[in-house]
Order: structure tokens, then C-alpha cells, then sequence
């Protein structure tokens, strides 16, 4: 992932390039370690799991950023946000039903 984003991002940032200064280091240092650990979780989660049951769960990100970005930022809620994690929730849940009727 890391070999494909590298190159698409240089590539976006030759005309506009600007150095971190200060306080960015830590910022940007705090977003690395939280992805990483991220990424680190997810991996370790489905080394236990199943897939159908660790995804799902991947996907209770949407709303809780939502409720983080109206908390920390104000920002208004999206109804198409909501909608669309509806639907994959909605689709999540079929899939787990279907897959305890068929075992």
C-alpha cells in the first residue's frame, strides 16, 4: 500500500511542497503511530477471527468519526453518512445471519 501511495503523493506535492515546522512534527508523528497501531490491530484481530466478524466491526469507524467530528469540529451530521453506514451495516448483518443459518 505504502509502495503505491508514496509515488502518488510525490508526485501531488512537487508544486506546493511545505517543510513541518514546529508542533507539526508531533502531529505528524501522533497520526503515524495511531495508523500504525491501527493497521497493527486490524492484523491481530484477524488472526483470532474470522473476517466475517472482524470487518464489520471495522466499519463502526464511519459513525464514530462522525461523532467525533461534531464533538471536536462542530461539523453538522451528514445524512448520506449515516445512510451509507447503514447499508453496509444492514449488509454486515445479513451476511452474519446468513452465515449462522447455513453453519
Amino acid at each position: 500500500m505504502c509502495l503505491l501511495q508514496l509515488p502518488i503523493a510525490l508526485a501531488l506535492s512537487f508544486g506546493n511542497w511545505v517543510m513541518p515546522e514546529g508542533i507539526m512534527w508531533f502531529w505528524l508523528l501522533l497520526v503515524g503511530v495511531t495508523a500504525i497501531s491501527a493497521h497493527y490491530s486490524l492484523s491481530k484481530a484477524l488472526s483470532h477471527a474470522d473476517a466475517m466478524v472482524v470487518i464489520p466491526m471495522d466499519f463502526l469507524r464511519l459513525p464514530i468519526i462522525m461523532l467525533v467530528s461534531l464533538y471536536f469540529y462542530n461539523e453538522s451530521i451528514e445524512w448520506f453518512l449515516l445512510l451509507g453506514a447503514s447499508i453496509m451495516l444492514f449488509g454486515n448483518y445479513l451476511n452474519l445471519k446468513h452465515e449462522i443459518v447455513n453453519s
